[in-house]
Parts: structure tokens; C-alpha cells; sequence
């Protein structure tokens, strides 16, 4: 039979027994307490790994988008492309070319920057320095994406794209699994194609 010794009086004991019989302490102690301090600290680990790992997952998923989406964009479509509006057709003013940092890659929705003409009547003619392009997108949908630009008359409008293979092609904002935003999003199906460079 294996024996050890007891650590408080030194005198030899059985490996298998828990107290030593002749000073009355407690045999490896020691041992059990660091086995189930580790199991505690395991289980400790293990729940805050799981309550952290989603909002990983998501900022993870957000960067990516923001990587696909950020740079510069040519557009492609070649004409002007008018919309109606209460029964006006509306030039939209769309923008050569659209560059994107990683800031102006919105995973959600925001405040919109709406741009007005100076006076009543008065037609723009580019996008105004307050009316910043932003893409606004979602990592449920990431292939889907709305883009603010504005009309002759200055009002903010969102299109709807699709993208594939580095092209951003305009689709109906009922289309893509998407939700419309609160903003004016335009259904009519436009010619209007970005590539990116």
C-alpha cells in the first residue's frame, strides 16, 4: 500500500485517507481546493466568453462592412435620371464620384443631413457641402445598401443598391429584404451603376 507522509506531524498514512489519524488534519486539502477553484474559474471564463462573444461577432461584421463599402466609386450611368415627385419629375443629382471613408459606412440608421436651396426656386446643381454621402447598410443585409443624394430642388432622397462583384446597381427600396427608412427612398427602377475604383 502506497503511503505519504502528513504534512502538520510527519508521521506516514495511508495515500487514500482523508484525515491523518494522528494529528486530526485534513490529507491533500490543498489539491481539492485548486481543483475546484480552477472548475469555478473555468465556469467563470466560459460565461463571460459567451456574454462578450456576440458584440465581438457584430463589430467584427461591422468592420468587414465597413471595408467593402469605403473607398471611391465611379459612376458608371451615363444621361440624367429623373424622378417623380408628386407627379414632378425631379432631376437627381448624383455625384461622379462617391468616396467613402470608414465613418461614412453606417451599420443602422442616422440623421440625415438635408440640404435646401437658398431661395424658393432656385435649382442646385451639386451636392451641398453639408449634404455629406453616407452609406447606410445593415450586417443582416450586407449587400444591400442605401445612399443619400439630393434632387434639383435640394431635397435629401435615399437610393437603394444591390451589390455584387464591385458594382452598385440600383434597385426598388421595396426590393433587398431591407426595411424602407423613414426618409423619402425612391422605388422607381433608375439606370444608375457605380463601380468601384
Amino acid at each position: 500500500m502506497k503511503t505519504i507522509k502528513c504534512k502538520e506531524c510527519g508521521k506516514e498514512l495511508s495515500q487514500k485517507a482523508k484525515i491523518c489519524p494522528n494529528c486530526g488534519c485534513g490529507v491533500n486539502q490543498g489539491k481539492r481546493f485548486l481543483i475546484i477553484f480552477s472548475i469555478i474559474l473555468i465556469v467563470c471564463i466560459l460565461i463571460l466568453a459567451l456574454a462578450f462573444l456576440p458584440s465581438i461577432i457584430r463589430r467584427n461584421e461591422e468592420q468587414k462592412l465597413k471595408e467593402k463599402y469605403s473607398g471611391t466609386w465611379i459612376l458608371q450611368t451615363t444621361g440624367d435620371q429623373y424622378y417623380n415627385n408628386n407627379g414632378h419629375n425631379l432631376k437627381l443629382l448624383l455625384d461622379q464620384k462617391l468616396v467613402f471613408n470608414e465613418d461614412n459606412v453606417i451599420n443602422g440608421s442616422t440623421e440625415f443631413h438635408v440640404c435646401f436651396p437658398d431661395e424658393i426656386g432656385e435649382k442646385v446643381t451639386e451636392r451641398c457641402s453639408e449634404s455629406i454621402a453616407r452609406v447606410y447598410t445593415d450586417i443582416k443585409t450586407p449587400n444591400i445598401v442605401d445612399i443619400n443624394f439630393i434632387d434639383e430642388e435640394g431635397n435629401v432622397r435615399l437610393i437603394r443598391f444591390k451589390y455584387n462583384n464591385g458594382n452598385l446597381k440600383q434597385i426598388s427600396c421595396t426590393d433587398g429584404g431591407k426595411e424602407k427608412m423613414d426618409i423619402d427612398c425612391i422605388n422607381e427602377s433608375l439606370n444608375i451603376t457605380y463601380v468601384k475604383e
